[in-house]
């Protein structure tokens, strides 16, 4: 009888005590990992929300423009600004630019170049008025 007790060196405690600390440990494991996953899917979604918050103001901007070209006043100032229409009774004014040069003749068929770069209105409305090239500011400021 002495040898069937001896045969058991692992006591009954010490056996629950690994199988509850195997599960212990598995449980604090999981539940790590459901943290970092939760974690992750928190910062996703922060991150969806805020995409959506970019769409919506860009999609009311949109809805604002077409509301505004649908406008009266978007047609009129595209017809006076881009088409170079006026109103019966109006004179158009056109400044035409004192130093270009005419374009040169071609003398036989070439492939087709881009436009030269014209001023904008305003640049040519300065050079009319002051007999001059428009000042450059920023380059003004840069000198010592």
């Amino acid at each position: 009888m002495s040898k069937a007790k001896h045969r058991r060196s692992v006591p009954f405690t010490q056996i629950v005590t690994i199988v509850v600390a195997t599960m212990a440990i598995s449980m604090i494991v999981d539940f790590g990992r459901k943290a970092a996953t939760n974690y992750r899917i928190r910062r996703e979604e922060l991150r969806l929300e805020q995409e959506i918050a970019a769409e919506r103001a860009k999609h009311e901007a949109l809805v604002a423009l077409k509301e505004y070209v649908q406008t009266d006043e978007y047609v009129e100032r595209i017809a006076r600004e881009e088409l170079k229409w006026v109103k019966p009774g109006e004179i158009a004014v056109v400044p035409i630019p004192l130093n270009e040069e005419p374009p040169p003749i071609p003398e036989a068929y070439s492939a087709p170049t881009q436009p030269p770069q014209r001023e904008s209105h305003w640049q040519e409305w300065w050079a009319l008025f002051f007999d001059r090239p428009l000042v450059d500011f920023d380059s003004a400021n840069s000198l010592p």
